[in-house]
């Protein structure tokens, strides 16, 4: 019965897993490789065939310098570090733990 289940569920994350890594070297490395990937990244123009512009007058299509750096100043206009540090924790325990109630 339930024993089945959780064999079976085991088995087929252990596959999806096994799966999603190969498919990730396997693009990663036919791109030419992580490094080749983080250093095209910077580098990337859109179409400009619709380009939005926030409050400061820029578009977002624009890739900013600081695209690496997950904690940034307090006064970045993106993602400040206060909202890197209280704004994603409040959202993750919000998706995690109470939306899970109905």
């Amino acid at each position: 019965g339930l024993s089945a289940v959780i064999w079976t569920d085991f088995a087929q994350t252990i596959l999806m897993v096994i799966g999603a890594l190969v498919l990730s070297i396997k693009s990663i490395s036919k791109v030419g490789g992580y490094s080749e990937v983080m250093d095209t990244f910077g580098e990337i123009t859109v179409n400009e065939s619709y380009v939005g512009y926030g409050s400061n007058n820029q578009s977002c299509s624009s890739v900013p310098d600081n695209y690496m750096h997950l904690l940034r100043s307090p006064s970045d206009p993106e993602l400040p570090v206060t909202g890197m540090i209280f704004g994603l924790t409040i959202n993750a325990m919000w998706y995690w733990c109470s939306d899970q109630v109905r």
